[in-house]
């Protein structure tokens, strides 16, 4: 039986660096092998199969096949043989076991070197790549936090709009006496009503003097007939410009609507460039009122005859869409939107402030925007700035008109509000249904939940944010019947009117005048076949309107489909 010399064992143990760990544990054990064979024989198989597994490259074995064969072959079986050189060449990729000479050892090590050098230029290589991902997304990171501030921040202007009323002066108890002798009022709901609006009155000039203006009160000049009769057109000199303040009352039974104006019917006449004020206010007793316990009142913003006539032009259209605010300005029984009053510009100085800076950032990524439950896109509007946003093509359509109707007409809630308003009847009419949906209009409008800031513009009663709500619900009870309406009528307060004909029609959105449920929708709710408009019936109370003959007319009249 052929033997491994020590010389070929110290070798191998060289070449693969292990003879300095072994050298100790397996030098008695190396000299028995070459000794005295018979001694050896229980370690032999044991430590030539140490030997060979330590290898990780078989190329570095000084022994051939042929030699471990003949020294496994007196002891063990062929199979035996073929069985451990299948395990070491399953680790290993030797193709013959010779001696390294002294060159080849350097070379290897040459080539061990440059491979570790290498591997570390790939690990410095890789580190620098996640430095800079890191840094792109700390830069990201920041980029949002700046964004975010700056939408907080265009959205922290202060508006003390709830104005609680004072005690009625001696002044203000003779003036109300003089609208009750001049409208012959002797019941206490109506004394009430006007009380209501002088306070309304003192409500306006008490926040246009919190904003450093000059205010005089032209109303209470009645008492003594003093001002050339100045009263009869407007109630309060702010500055020297004219302001008529209209008092609205909630409704009872619904805190968010108003179902009557407080404005004495002596005036009539307006100079068009006369400013509304629009107040809204609760129904408190009369003692309250008196004490100066009543609730605080709401102080919506203002608007003029002039804007009205310019979104009746810019927004009406004979073949879709007409406008009536109301029957003749002077008719203080048609009503004014809460949606077509604005508060003036002088008060949004944070956002003004916050959208300039906006001009001077890069666009942020969306994604990382949603992260942070942030929508970036209405920002860009209100600045007036392109972004690079995907949206549907009926969103771009209708970002494009907002854009032109913003840069046309000035940035305020009747723009938004009829903006949208008039995009949806346009897609209604045409029977667009790519995958649209009213809803989708928040992406445009809204930066956070907040509802009251449609496109950074205060509007606390959340009045876009409830046309749009309405606006869905239309469209998700949409009916075959709905879709012939090619023609509709926008009338007082909330309420749309749609026809097939341009002639008879039938009312699609309302509110009830009786209880205040709102919002009342076409297909969801029926339609009264009996009065004027075909007005929609309150599932509540069963309210359509005053004097409907729906309960005593028992001929059956018909809807127009």
């Amino acid at each position: 039986m052929q033997l491994l010399t020590k010389k070929y064992l110290i070798v191998l143990f060289n070449k693969w660096g292990y003879w300095e760990k072994y050298k100790t544990e397996y030098f008695e054990l190396f000299s028995e092998l070459i000794t005295d064979p018979k001694k050896a024989e229980p370690y032999e198989r044991e430590l030539i199969t140490k030997i060979l597994k330590l290898s990780s490259k078989r190329e570095l074995l000084s022994l051939s096949n042929k030699e471990i064969e003949d020294i496994y072959y007196s002891k063990y079986s062929l199979d035996d043989i073929k069985n451990e050189l299948k395990i070491i060449d399953n680790h290993t990729n030797i193709t013959e076991l010779k001696e390294l000479s002294a060159n080849e050892k350097i070379e290897n090590e040459k080539k061990y070197l440059l491979e570790k050098e290498e591997e570390q230029k790939l690990l410095e290589k890789n580190m620098a790549e996640r430095k800079c991902r890191l840094e792109e997304i700390n830069k990201h990171k920041i980029e949002v936090e700046n964004f975010y501030n700056l939408i907080q921040n265009a959205a922290k202007d202060e508006f003390n709009i709830n104005i609680s009323p004072n005690i009625p002066t001696p002044e203000d108890m003779e003036l109300i006496q003089l609208w009750k002798e001049n409208k012959n009022v002797k019941n206490e709901t109506e004394e009430e009503r006007l009380l209501s609006a002088r306070l309304a009155e003192k409500a306006v000039a008490s926040f246009f003097r919190s904003q450093g203006k000059r205010v005089e009160d032209i109303s209470i000049t009645q008492i003594d007939n003093s001002n050339n009769g100045d009263w009869e057109y407007y109630d309060l000199n702010i500055c020297n410009k004219p302001v008529d303040v209209k008092n609205a009352r909630r409704c009872e039974k619904q805190y968010q609507r108003y179902v009557n104006f407080c404005i004495p019917s002596f005036k009539r006449r307006r100079k068009s460039d006369v400013q509304i004020a629009g107040v809204l206010s609760c129904y408190d007793p009369i003692c309250d009122l008196q004490n100066g316990n009543g609730s605080p009142v709401l102080f919506l913003g203002t608007t003029s005859k002039k804007k009205h006539d310019n979104l009746q032009k810019e927004f009406s259209e004979s073949n879709l869409l007409k406008i009536d605010f109301q029957t003749g300005f002077d008719n203080y029984k048609k009503f004014l939107p809460f949606w077509i009053f604005d508060y003036p510009d002088y008060m949004y100085k944070l956002r003004k402030e916050s959208l300039n800076i906006l001009k001077t950032i890069p666009i942020p990524n969306l994604s990382l925007y949603n992260e942070k439950n942030i929508n970036p896109i209405p920002a860009f509007i209100a600045a007036g700035l392109k972004h690079n946003y995907d949206l549907s093509s009926t969103l771009l359509e209708f970002e494009k008109i907002l854009r032109q109707n913003i840069s046309k007409n000035g940035f305020s809630l009747p723009i938004i509000f009829l903006s949208v308003l008039h995009h949806f009847l346009y897609v209604l009419a045409s029977d667009y249904t790519d995958n649209y949906d009213p809803y989708q209009y928040n992406k445009l409008i809204f930066s956070t939940n907040d509802k009251t800031r449609p496109l950074f513009i205060y509007d606390p009663l959340e009045t876009i944010n409830e046309l749009i709500q309405c606006l869905s619900i239309l469209w998700e009870e949409r009916t075959d019947g709905l879709k012939n309406y090619k023609y509709f009528k926008l009338q007082g307060f909330h309420i749309l009117l749609g026809s097939t004909d341009n002639k008879t029609w039938v009312t699609l959105l309302a509110y009830c005048g009786e209880c205040g449920k709102s919002p009342l929708i076409f297909g969801r709710h029926e339609n009264c076949p009996s009065c004027y408009n075909h007005k929609l019936i309150c599932p509540k109370c069963d309210f359509c309107s005053i004097n409907c003959s729906r309960h005593t007319d028992q001929s059956h009249a018909t809807i127009p489909q």
